[in-house]
């Protein structure tokens, strides 16, 4: 990838695109049915929260490590797709699959494990974890 890349907006963009999409989608064709697949990049490193939310709402530094902040963040990029989905009036026929690809970090890359939150909970291994 770029170096030059700024990760800490790539969620927001992913929830920008995903409206448009909508938009376009019920301004062309608004009976026919959809698919968005939207791949959060919350919980991969580098962990760079953003400064604010696209709301304004405070991330970074708002819990004592990124890795938290990003999943802040996270939480609020979900309830902005769930919102658009029900703004839209279309909630009732819309089913919404949450899932994560190959398991979590070690806790060596969160920072958080002395805080109480491991990313596995009670699961053994990690991501890139062989059984």
């Amino acid at each position: 990838g770029d170096v030059n890349w700024d990760s800490t907006a790539y969620n927001m963009v992913l929830v920008n695109e995903t409206n448009s999409f909508l938009d376009d989608h019920f301004a062309t064709r608004p009976d026919d049915p959809f698919f968005a697949y939207v791949a959060l990049g919350s919980a991969h490193i580098p962990h760079s929260p953003p400064d604010s939310y696209l709301d304004g709402e405070k991330v970074a530094g708002e819990t004592p490590t990124n890795f938290l902040d990003m999943l802040k963040e996270m939480d609020l990029v979900v309830g902005s797709l769930v919102q658009s989905i029900e703004e839209r009036g279309i909630a009732e026929d819309t089913i919404i699959i949450f899932t994560s690809d190959n398991g979590g970090l070690p806790n060596r890359h969160t920072d958080s494990e002395p805080l109480g939150h491991t990313t596995g909970g009670p699961l053994r291994g990690y991501k890139g974890s062989v059984f």
